[in-house]
């Protein structure tokens, strides 16, 4: 008999639902973390239709906190990929492992995207989890930004930190 993960295997590589392939990466991820990395991997590196496949590997990496497959998920808040992709990979990084110096950066760099929601979440999570290192970007950013909400986050974020600092 083959092992539940055998079978769940086999329906993501023959079944033509997207749906039921996304439902198939959340079980995978619960149930085996070693046996569903491969599976997770290749689902992040495959183009989907509306990039289903990879937001459902992101949405399991981020239920089941997979911090030991950050560093796939990085290259997808890169600019070549659709901007809510990129927003659903930085949120994944931001809540699985905060304080990953690389996804560090990355939320960094992103307070310029060119996504407001994007630019938004960063200072948000900045504000939440920043640090005095975080400071010299989130003003840089406050300066060359022109939306109303997105420098009262950025604003918000550096008195954050700032407060966080004096205690």
């Amino acid at each position: 008999l083959p092992s539940p993960f055998d079978t769940l295997e086999a329906i993501f590589d023959q079944d033509s639902s997207y749906r039921v392939r996304r439902q198939v990466l959340n079980v995978a991820a619960v149930l085996d973390s070693a046996r569903s990395t491969p599976l997770l991997r290749r689902a992040l590196s495959r183009p989907s239709f509306r990039e289903t496949l990879r937001l459902g590997a992101l949405n399991a990496i981020r239920k089941a906190q997979r911090k030991d497959l950050i560093p796939d998920v990085l290259p997808l808040t890169l600019p070549q990929y659709s901007d809510f992709l990129r927003y659903m990979a930085i949120l994944t990084v931001s809540y699985v492992e905060p304080d990953n110096p690389r996804g560090r950066q990355r939320l960094r760099e992103m307070l310029t995207d060119p996504y407001r929601s994007i630019r938004r979440f960063c200072a948000s999570t900045l504000a939440r989890s920043g640090s005095a290192e975080d400071l010299p970007f989130l003003k840089k950013a406050l300066q060359r930004e022109n939306v109303s909400e997105i420098r009262d986050a950025l604003k918000k974020a550096i008195q954050r930190i700032q407060e966080r600092m004096k205690k």
